[in-house]
């Protein structure tokens, strides 16, 4: 599963992103049919609507944007059903194009196993739900009931550690059905709390190749902190520096400067460029130094999770504190991560 997105401007938060479906030659697991779901959060205002109005002088006093969940490109509480079919095995492809905003997703009375994330096959692991922050993809095995007695309904939180709940606002709530039967009643299932389900965790994952993990050559080390400028709208940096568009584009400048490339220099200092040289084994360490999540997605392929620092968060939904966490022998690779608040994250690639 991968998606196709923009980088221009605000296009992205305004819509410019798709689900971008590879089918395999060879199936990773065998199963009937796919289903496929997709998420986006949704404003009516466009992006640059939005920054006109908190850059004003009076930005305090604006209320946040708090926005709506889009499912299949339809409002998350009306969108067309899941149709299964009983006793058949079914892979739901899960994508998130969210872009500001967490989500977490369940189906009650069905087992849930993750068979791949971000594009990569994993060895089948039992969740009860799947916890993805914007950008992230999974697909999961689920096997329809034998009899068409009952419907059911998924779940969806919409979610942000970025802003206090505020019941009926934030975090929101959406459910969508799930139709064995047009005429069927809907089963009743009891909530669970969060806390007393299992959810999905990259570190939980091993990679289905087996592929061992990468040794260190060399270790970058990043570090994200934020501020907030006189206009009041907050600002995230890597190292305290904030994102600047190059005046020639880097690889313009990586393929027509000869051996000037291998100087970092060359690109500006408004870049923080890192020169990698060819074969080696880099490991990214990247710590968050202020109280928000944040999602980070690599244009470089896959990369290994290889270790995630403890955290907590008394904020949004309950999620209790969390250990030191390490990969086992063979690490789940992604291209998007979620960095918690105070927390840090390793991710090693060749």
């Amino acid at each position: 599963n991968f998606w196709l997105h923009s980088h221009i401007q605000s296009q992205l938060t305004d819509g410019f992103r798709t689900p971008f479906i590879i089918h395999e030659k060879v199936k990773p697991v065998t199963y009937d049919e796919e289903k496929l779901l997709y998420f986006e959060d949704w404003d009516l205002r466009s992006f640059d609507d939005q920054m006109n109005i908190y850059s004003t002088l009076n930005a305090k006093k604006i209320p946040i944007a708090y926005r709506m969940l889009l499912v299949n490109g339809m409002n998350g509480n009306v969108t067309q059903p899941v149709v299964f079919e009983p006793g058949k095995r079914y892979r739901v492809r899960v994508v998130s194009l969210l872009t500001a905003f967490w989500l977490k997703f369940r189906m009650p009375g069905h087992t849930m196993h993750i068979i791949d994330q971000d594009g990569v096959a994993c060895n089948p692991v039992e969740v009860d739900g799947l916890d993805l922050g914007p950008g992230q993809r999974f697909s999961i095995l689920v096997t329809a009931h034998d009899t068409v007695e009952y419907n059911y309904k998924y779940n969806v939180t919409l979610y942000a550690n970025f802003v206090n709940p505020l019941p009926g606002i934030i975090p929101r709530y959406y459910n969508g059905p799930i139709e064995y039967h047009q005429n069927a009643p809907l089963k009743h299932i009891p909530d669970v709390e969060d806390n007393q389900l299992s959810w999905s965790n990259t570190l939980d994952l091993q990679a289905r190749d087996g592929m061992p993990l990468l040794p260190v050559d060399r270790q970058i080390a990043l570090s994200i902190k934020q501020f907030t400028p006189e206009l009041n709208i907050p600002v995230y940096t890597f190292d305290d520096y904030a994102y600047n568009h190059t005046l020639v584009p880097t690889l313009f400048t990586a393929l027509s400067m000869g051996n000037l490339a291998f100087n970092s220099s060359i690109y500006g200092p408004q870049t923080q460029a890192h020169v990698l040289h060819y074969g080696e084994s880099i490991e990214v360490l990247v710590y968050s130094d202020n109280l928000n999540d944040h999602s980070l997605h690599m244009h470089m392929g896959e990369y290994q999770v290889v270790e995630v620092g403890p955290y907590g968060d008394a904020v949004a939904n309950n999620r209790p504190a969390v250990a030191f966490q390490r990969s086992g022998s063979a690490p789940m690779r992604s291209d998007v991560v979620t960095i918690r608040s105070f927390s840090y994250i390793k991710l090693r690639f060749r």
